[in-house]
């Protein structure tokens, strides 16, 4: 993404640093958002993580889109464009990472004592592989376009207007579709 929003915006010498601050700031404030929610809903239901996760993504997903488009919907503005960025940015990451700090803890409540710690590790190493595969992927998706030029812009923006909406989306339904089974195993059900 960083790379896509700097060659929409090749005139912005900041862009990259605000683009960091708005990810460090509003990400860390969502994940304490995230973790306060469910904090404070967690005796009422312990099903808040997985909603947070379907629901957040599902609905930040339509943020990355005007993210993705922002320079569009300005009318080609490079101005007013960045200025739209960075609303529906923070809009984006406010949605989206409120989940990290929940899922931790339902994972955590889920797995027997003994395997709480490597199970932890497994998620995190998936969230890992995840996060630093998704440009490696693009990137050798793209490897014979020209990185200067507006057809490397175009197939980008296709390929994170497809792939992010379309995986959280999926990952949104996926986790909706685990509630019913979720809620068996915190009642035991699944117990042997």
């Amino acid at each position: 993404m960083p790379a896509y929003l700097s060659n929409l915006y090749p005139s912005e010498t900041t862009l990259l640093s605000r683009y960091g601050i708005i990810v460090g700031t509003v990400g860390s404030s969502s994940v304490l958002l995230g973790g306060l929610i469910t904090a404070l809903l967690w005796e009422r239901s312990k099903l808040v993580p997985l909603y947070l996760t379907a629901i957040g993504g599902m609905i930040s997903s339509v943020f990355v889109l005007l993210m993705l488009f922002s320079r569009n919907i300005a009318g080609g503005d490079a101005s007013q464009g960045v200025a739209t960025l960075y609303g529906v940015m923070s809009i984006a990451y406010l949605t989206a990472e409120t989940w990290l700090g929940a899922m931790n803890s339902l994972i955590a409540l889920l797995l027997p004592p003994q395997t709480k710690t490597f199970g932890l590790a497994i998620w995190s190493l998936v969230q890992v592989l995840i996060y630093s595969a998704g440009p490696e992927i693009i990137g050798l998706a793209l490897r014979n376009t020209e990185p200067d030029s507006s057809a490397y812009l175009r197939d980008t923006r296709i390929a994170l207007a497809v792939l992010i909406p379309v995986g959280y989306w999926m990952a949104g339904i996926g986790f909706l579709l685990a509630i019913p089974f979720v809620k068996r195993d915190l009642a035991g059900d699944f117990a042997q």
